[in-house]
């Protein structure tokens, strides 16, 4: 639950630039990229455990 949300910083950056709405830069674009990154891992690890366990 905790890692689908440390990716919704990532998912209003990206939809808020997509609208149009600002611009974003490199460092924001790393720091959110990373903190999605971190939560897809997560993601993927517990997928990965329920389907061998």
């Amino acid at each position: 639950m905790i890692a689908a949300l440390i990716t919704i910083p990532t998912i209003i950056d990206g939809l808020t630039q997509l609208r149009g709405f600002r611009d974003s830069n490199n460092t924001l674009r790393f720091s959110t990229g990373l903190i999605a990154g971190l939560g897809l891992g997560i993601i993927v690890k517990a997928i990965k455990w329920f389907l061998i366990a």
